[in-house]
């Protein structure tokens, strides 16, 4: 995101924001972003990689104190296995840290034990937060399809079917992103700002697990 600037508050009065209160930025990759395919780099015993290719194993780790090295990161990281690639992404101008870095361990089965020691572990007067960075649709390994094919199959519509207000939405989430409170609320919103692009929404349901059971009824 190089070349973008912030402006100072005084600057944001009449565009929008609330009393002139800064508004945070917030990137993120879509909850239906499909990875694409990547050539199996054959990995070098003892070499980290400084490129972290986008795979269904790539982590990601935010909240990370500016004031760590990536030396330092990399300490906590290799303390679940041994790691096939690590960038500490950082400022371009300055080399400071922005807070967020993407790893990959050479053995798959490290990535959720990772992710689960990990995440929510406090540095400092933070708290990391560390997830697959390719999360949301779930896919099939070797599947390939055309971006072509994949319009094409998201236009499909039935014929016959009665009209009515109610829409129903499947294959969205796993029960996992419906427990924590976060995230729970993070997917709401999602949804309910893309169904209002076609009209106004009264109410939305998204069941949830209860009581730390993933297999509650509706879900």
């Amino acid at each position: 995101m190089d070349g973008i600037t912030i402006e100072d508050n005084g600057g944001m009065a009449g565009n929008g924001a609330t009393n002139g209160a800064p508004r945070a930025l917030s990137i993120r990759r879509p909850k239906d972003y499909i990875v694409p395919a990547v050539d199996e780099v054959i990995h070098e015993p003892g070499v980290v990689a400084n490129v972290v290719p986008d795979t269904p194993n790539k982590i990601s780790i935010s909240n990370v104190p500016p004031y760590l090295t990536d030396e330092q990161v990399t300490e906590l990281l290799v303390s679940f296995g041994e790691l096939k690639a690590f960038v500490l992404a950082k400022d371009s101008t300055t080399e400071e840290s922005r807070g967020i870095a993407f790893c990959e361990y050479v053995d798959a089965a490290a990535t959720d034990i990772a992710v689960e020691g990990l995440n929510g572990m406090e540095l400092g007067d933070k708290h990391l937060k560390v997830q697959r960075a390719s999360i949301g649709t779930t896919q099939t390994a070797g599947l390939e399809m055309g971006v072509n094919a994949m319009s094409m199959l998201a236009g499909t519509t039935t014929d016959g079917l009665d009209e009515g207000r109610v829409l129903q939405l499947l294959n969205m989430v796993t029960a996992e992103e419906l427990i924590d409170n976060e995230d729970y609320e993070e997917i709401l919103e999602d949804v309910k700002e893309e169904c209002e692009k076609y009209g106004k929404v009264l109410d939305i349901k998204i069941p949830r697990p209860s009581g730390g059971s993933r297999q509650s009824a509706g879900v």
